[in-house]
C-alpha cells in the first residue's frame, strides 16, 4: 500500500508542476518574430504616409469614389481584389479625416482610415 502512495504522491506533484510551466515558444518561431517585426513596422510606416499624402491630396481625385478607392488601396497595398466601397464606408472615412486632430500619430490616424472602412455595419 506505501507503493501506491508515493506513486500518487508523484504522479500529483508532476501534475502540478507541468500545469504551472510557461508556455515555451519553439526558438525558430520567435527568431522570425523578431527578424519580421522591424518589416511589419516599416510597412505600417509606409502604409501611413501613403494614405497620409491620398488624404492630403484629395482634391485631385476626380470623384469621391476614386479618392476613396486610392485610399483604400494606399492603406491595404498587398489587397489587389476589387472593392467596393460603400456610401457608410465613405461616411466613416471622412468622419475620421474631419477628426484628425483626435489622433497623436500618423499611425494612429492611419489606423482609424483602415478601421474606417473595415468596421462599419452592414
Amino acid at each position: 500500500m506505501v507503493g501506491n502512495t508515493t506513486v500518487d504522491a508523484v504522479n500529483s506533484t508532476t501534475s502540478a508542476m507541468a500545469q504551472s510551466r510557461p508556455e515555451v515558444k519553439d526558438p525558430d518561431v520567435v527568431a522570425a518574430e523578431a527578424a519580421q517585426d522591424p518589416i511589419r513596422k516599416q510597412n505600417l510606416l509606409n502604409n501611413s504616409h501613403a494614405a497620409i499624402t491620398v488624404v492630403t491630396n484629395q482634391d485631385n481625385y476626380s470623384s469621391d469614389g476614386a479618392f476613396m478607392t486610392a485610399l483604400y488601396q494606399a492603406l491595404n497595398p498587398s489587397d489587389k481584389s476589387e472593392h467596393t466601397i460603400t456610401q457608410a464606408q465613405a461616411n466613416k472615412v471622412k468622419e475620421v479625416i474631419a477628426n484628425k486632430s483626435n489622433y497623436s500619430s500618423d499611425n494612429d490616424y492611419a489606423n482609424a482610415l483602415n478601421n474606417a472602412f473595415r468596421n462599419v455595419s452592414k
